[in-house]
């Protein structure tokens, strides 16, 4: 019997789970959630099965010793399940930047419950019987009873702990959306994952607002930004289409990479040269900004020519620098 009630993510194969969306969050979740409860199933399963030999070998295997273990084997399953399982749920949604609304909690309660039902049917399919056999039904009654309080009560508190966490942690981070960041890059979520540039976008993006109080500095990080936008935009877009020998587009792919990584240096060396630029003025040294801008140009020192205009942005946050650096000493 499928343990995966209608309206919920299926387990998806590898390529398959190339095709969601990437900007559908709640698929990606429910995907991630049934793997681990099937994690958490798998575990209980090989228990079970050391349990069972353990008790075979050792002539226990009609005692009510191997059937307490083989409850108790099920009891961690079942005080697992909610904390595993919303642990998925936060870490994805933190990773987004997206609350848990009232009606995602209903939905996973739901299914979480639905789940558990099945499992706590099996168990009770598995054992109860043995449990009655040896004369110790009541037993038996009292634990499923405490099992099922536990776990109700359980979902429930980790439930609302991850929608207070979320909510604090959206409201306070100021980072924003993945698919606004997606959007104000113009470039697809595939690519900043591939290049891991969505926590050095973000903090560009918090540099701008920590600028607030400086006007001229603010404009010139804003162009910086579009500069990124561009040069980002230019290579998620490609080359040349029609490259007819293996050779050729074998030496296309190569330079494609070394220039993705190259830009990636570029996202975090602009963090740093931004970081920097904010630092009050008594900390500001000529040393250090020139180090830290050096690190920027050499991207374009061996970029493409089309990106060597860009390099005017990034210099301007430089050399503001420098000037406020100069006045105060």
């Amino acid at each position: 019997m499928s343990l995966c009630p209608v309206g919920f993510a299926k387990p998806l194969s590898d390529q398959n789970r190339c095709e969601i969306p990437m900007d559908n969050v709640d698929e990606k979740i429910d995907t991630l959630m049934r793997d681990k409860l099937v994690s958490l199933m798998q575990e209980n399963t090989v228990r079970i099965k050391n349990i069972n030999i353990k008790y075979t070998t050792s002539n226990k295997k009609h005692t009510i010793e191997r059937w307490r273990a083989f409850y108790d084997s099920f009891d961690k399953m079942f005080r697992l399940m909610p904390r595993e399982l919303v642990r998925v749920e936060k870490e994805v949604r933190s990773k987004f930047v997206q609350s848990m609304g009232p009606e995602r909690k209903l939905r996973l309660l739901s299914y979480i419950n639905s789940e558990a039902d099945l499992l706590f049917e099996k168990l009770e399919k598995e054992c109860r019987q043995d449990f009655k056999k040896l004369g110790e039904e009541a037993e038996f009654e009292e634990r499923l009873e405490k099992t099922r309080a536990k776990f109700t009560d359980n979902l429930e508190t980790q439930l609302q702990k991850c929608m207070e966490a979320l909510e604090t942690e959206t409201s306070a981070s100021g980072k924003l959306p993945i698919s606004e960041l997606c959007r104000m890059y113009d470039l697809n979520e595939g690519f900043l994952h591939e290049l891991n540039l969505i926590d050095p976008l973000q903090k560009i993006q918090l540099r701008l607002k920590e600028a607030a109080s400086d006007s001229e500095l603010q404009s010139r990080i804003e162009d910086v930004k579009e500069a990124l936008k561009r040069i980002a935009h230019s290579l998620q877009s490609g080359g040349p289409k029609n490259i007819d020998s293996a050779s050729a587009r074998k030496g296309h792919k190569m330079v494609v990479a070394r220039e993705t990584m190259a830009l990636r240096d570029l996202v975090i060396n602009t963090n740093y040269l931004l970081e920097y630029a904010l630092v009050p003025d008594e900390y500001l040294n000529s040393e250090l900004a020139n180090k830290l801008y050096r690190k920027v140009e050499s991207f374009f020192d061996t970029g493409r020519h089309e990106w060597k205009p860009e390099a005017a942005c990034f210099k301007a946050v430089y050399e503001y620098a420098l000037v406020r650096g100069q006045h105060h000493a």
